[in-house]
């Protein structure tokens, strides 16, 4: 029988509270009220007429058990008279409620009210007159298998906890205040049972065995929000940096998996050193863990002190594909930057998480530029902002700083928009300003305001003071509204007496051909573009002329500040945010003659920008095919990924059984000489964006391209790796499962699921559960989700699932989930609903935009934020079934002429 908690409370100040007498315990312990005082929102914005300034927990975790117990003593300010504390618990059950003014005093009953989405209410049968108070609360909370709140874990047939906080679930681990303005420094002691390991935001002080439990407590924390708070327990494998490492460093894994830290924790230390370079401040916490988490809905998670990512993200070897091993690099410098974007300075309120996300994911690449410089992360800021761009141009996108007005805008706010918009317009920003004003404003702001919050107008004066340029006017326009600037570039060399040729610039918001989206106002945009200049006689060929501007208003004129341009590149370096149109002429120029002159980074946003004015019917279809066929055959991995991305989306948009066979063809021509140039196997030494392209290129060529040696040779693999697995590698696995899988039957599908039950390796099991959805048998597929419901699959596991879908699949998939949708959000929790729309992305038909629409219109009760992604993937079918009619005609004309 597990012991009962103690009364005695270790406070903050070192002082214990004083034991309620027995008729105060008693009155304490009775059943809470639901109706004690008026509900409130538990998802609205607390007022800061309470403020609390210090959290002593005490909780006892077994992993193996359903529930955990606790107790929270919270210091409160009370800044006025009041009769009743509001603050956050959701799920929970209530021993004891109680509150006194601090110092001492006798502990008073509180009668607590739930509310919905986590609100309650404590009703304290007196007026209280401001000052400073304790709150004791005594708890039980459920312990489930989602992936949100804090929950458990089986590995290896392990028990485990984890927590995942953000934004709105610290409420079901403990009472708090779950706001991130309210920042108070957190005292954490956690009792497991013996043989596990508890890890908490700070360095543990102690751990002692006490009966049949150990008890560690840990050193008390800086301030901190809620959604930053972390504790995870089990039997771990931990791995300790180097010695001498500041701050101490580790990678925890679940039992068994140390063996796979050793890239991470190489990694690091230099990701840590860049960071700290750049800011000019040292890491700012006590302690550094990150921990490799077997289920988990996000990523990865920047709580203070304990990072944790999926398993997948954080645990690479040598053998683990180039993409796992790109991500990874990727994800930790995301999350590290946040020890300063988002934790030493936090945000207010949800509405300014681009003060966290957007430069977290902007620094990320700037980072590894500097680490590790052969990834060229800096160059796939272009085609992240080519991505976000289309979602930009949905009628409903959202703002980057979307005002919340439900709990699911708090949900949404996590979505392309906040992440790589902002990071794009960000880029876009410091190019304008320059790099070292922009980083001088940035230091400025974090010292200014350590350890507390900031505001979008606090980081945009910063950066004006360092730059002395109107960086809120022009930034305002970018977070405040949603679209995308589209700039129309008209070059007049009419030689005027006295006039030197100009340029006029005419912007409107981009939007694809037919949509009804708002235009929105004219933004002020930072234009810098480049043109060939053939003004001076003495040079043979034109040069490149690069001129900025910052363009305000509906249309401006601006003198060139050279001769008459002979080629023109709108949006130099493709470090603007923004759309751009040129004359036709102009357009295929860039395409074929002039691409020579572009620079690597303007040619790899090239085939997007050519495909956003083919979805604008801006562009004839003939010619955006002409250009693709052009720039195929470029050298750069990065270039040649920018064309099979928009192979494949005229292959989901286009393609049916009339076209598949001539659009092989076409793809085999395009691809086949890049593949014999690559070859179907990593050489040592090579480019890592060569590696990352490779498996791109060899799907393409087996599926699409219908190529029967490259299928034969990708059949043959698999079947090795079936029969012997150590033989072939995750990278080889990667480049050749997606071709297998697609056309498998029940046999392969059966061999991957026994395969999973033992894996041990996580990019491995990353690559056969996407292949466990990457079928084109509705049977396979849905036995494959099955697995989410029986526990073979995880939680984590139900949307790389759905990703990897081929669109043949989807209608069946929604039948499926709409049968089975209670079950299935018991597996991955009630916050992954809002999301589920995303499982109709890639349908192209009327009936299947109905099917879709009709299926999540029925659900009894939809979640919050559910309505607006649902009209965004609605929006997307729409968009993809016009732009189907636009190509189809140039499209049959080019395969029939086999061109």
């Amino acid at each position: 029988m597990r012991r009962a908690l103690s009364l005695l409370v270790v406070l903050g100040c070192g002082a214990r509270p004083e034991l309620p007498s027995a008729s105060q315990s008693a009155s304490a312990s009775a059943a809470p009220s639901r109706a004690a005082t008026e509900s409130f929102d538990g998802a609205l914005r607390l007022d800061e007429s309470v403020v609390p300034r210090h959290y002593t927990l005490d909780l006892t975790i077994d992993p193996a058990s359903q529930a955990l117990t606790g107790t929270v003593t919270i210091l409160v300010e009370a800044r006025q008279k009041t009769q009743e504390l509001r603050l956050h618990a959701e799920g929970m059950s209530f021993e004891q409620v109680s509150f006194r003014a601090a110092g001492g005093g006798p502990w008073e009953r509180a009668v607590v009210s739930e509310s919905p989405n986590g609100g309650i209410s404590l009703s304290l049968g007196r007026t209280l007159e401001p000052g400073s108070v304790e709150l004791f609360l005594r708890y039980r909370a459920p312990l489930l298998e989602a992936p949100n709140g804090v929950y458990r874990a089986q590995d290896q047939g392990s028990w485990y906890v984890f927590t995942q906080f953000e934004p709105l679930e610290a409420r079901r681990a403990f009472p708090c205040f779950d706001q991130p303005s309210f920042k108070a420094p957190f005292r954490v002691t956690l009792r497991v049972p013996d043989g596990n390991t508890a890890l908490a935001n700070a360095p543990e002080l102690s751990s002692a065995l006490e009966g049949t439990s150990r008890v560690f407590q840990f050193a008390e924390t800086q301030p901190l929000p809620t959604y930053l708070v972390a504790f995870a327990v089990g039997p771990f494998d931990i791995r300790n940096a180097k010695a001498g490492t500041r701050p101490e460093q580790r990678i925890v894994t679940t039992r068994g998996k140390g063996g796979f830290a050793d890239q991470s924790l190489a990694w690091t230390p230099r990701i840590l050193l860049e960071l700290t370079d750049y800011f000019q401040a040292p890491y700012p916490f006590q302690k550094l863990d990150q921990v490799a988490v077997p289920n988990f809905a996000a990523g990865a998670m920047e709580n203070v002190g304990l990072v944790t990512y999926r398993e997948s993200l954080l645990l690479v070897d040598a053998r683990a594909p180039a993409q796992d091993r790109w991500s990874s690099q990727s994800v930790i410098a995301h999350e590290l930057s946040h020890m300063w974007f988002g934790n030493l300075v936090t945000v207010p309120w949800w509405d300014d998480i681009w003060l966290n996300e957007s430069f977290a994911t902007w620094m990320a690449p700037k980072v590894l530029g500097e680490v590790s410089p052969e990834l060229e992360a800096l160059l796939a800021r272009v085609t992240d902002a080519q991505r976000v761009m289309a979602l930009d141009s949905r009628r409903d996108a959202r703002s980057i700083r979307q005002p919340v007005r439900e709990q699911g805008d708090i949900y949404n706010a996590f979505d392309g928009i906040t992440y790589a918009k902002g990071a794009a317009v960000l880029s876009m920003l410091e190019a304008w300003v320059g790099p070292e004003p922009f980083r001088a404003g940035l230091q400025q702001y974090m010292r200014e305001h350590a350890y507390g919050s900031g505001t979008t107008s606090d980081v945009l004066s910063s950066l004006e003071r360092a730059s002395g340029k109107p960086v809120a006017r022009v930034a305002r326009g970018f977070l405040d509204q949603p679209g995308t600037p589209n700039i129309s570039f008209e070059i007049d060399c009419s030689r005027v007496p006295s006039q030197p040729n100009r340029v006029t610039l005419t912007q409107s918001r981009y939007l694809p051909a037919g949509s009804s989206a708002p235009q929105g106002s004219p933004w002020s945009v930072p234009v810098c573009f480049r043109h060939g200049d053939t003004s001076h006689p003495d040079v043979a060929e034109s040069r490149s002329q690069r001129q900025c501007v910052l363009f305000e208003g509906k249309t401006q004129t601006f003198p060139l500040e050279s001769g008459c341009p002979t080629w023109l590149v709108p949006n130099a370096g493709a470090l603007g945010y923004y759309r751009w149109q040129l004359p036709p002429e102009a357009i295929k120029a860039l395409a074929a003659e002039r691409r020579g002159e572009l620079e690597l980074a303007e040619l790899i946003a090239l085939p997007g920008d050519l495909g956003a004015l083919v979805e604008a019917e801006a562009m004839p279809a003939e010619d955006y095919l002409a250009a693709l066929t052009s720039i195929a055959t470029e050298s750069h991995p990065m270039v040649v990924g920018a064309v099979v991305q928009e192979l494949e989306r005229i292959y989901d948009t286009a393609i049916d059984d009339q076209l598949a066979a001539g659009f092989a063809g076409w793809v085999r021509a395009l691809l086949e000489p890049q593949r014999r140039k690559l070859g179907n196997a990593a050489t040592e030494g090579e480019p890592v964006t060569r590696s990352l392209l490779r498996p791109r290129l060899l799907a393409a060529l087996a599926t699409w391209g219908r190529d029967p040696a490259l299928y034969a040779f990708a059949k043959a693999k698999v079947d090795a790796y079936l029969r012997e697995p150590a033989s072939v590698s995750s990278e080889e696995l990667a480049n050749f499962l997606p071709s297998v899988t697609l056309t498998g039957d029940a046999e392969l599908w059966e061999a991957l699921r026994a395969r999973l039950r033992v894996l041990n390796n996580p990019s491995e099991r990353r690559l056969i559960v996407s292949g466990l959805g990457h079928f084109e048998s509705e049977a396979l597929v849905l036995q494959s989700l099955d697995l989410v419901l029986d526990g073979q699959l995880r939680g984590q596991d139900f949307r790389p699932l759905v990703g990897a879908m081929p669109k043949a699949v989807r209608l069946a998939a929604l039948t499926w989930l709409v049968a089975h949708y209670d079950g299935l959000i018991e597996r991955i929790g009630d916050k992954a609903a809002p999301r589920l729309p995303d499982i109709g992305v890639g349908l192209c038909t009327e009936a299947g935009r109905a099917q879709l629409e009709r299926s999540f219109r029925s659900l009894a009760q939809p979640p919050s934020g559910l309505d607006r992604n649902l009209s965004l993937v609605l929006e997307g079918v729409e968009r993809c079934i016009r732009r189907r009619e636009y190509l189809r005609p140039a499209l049959q004309a080019r395969l029939a002429s086999k061109r």
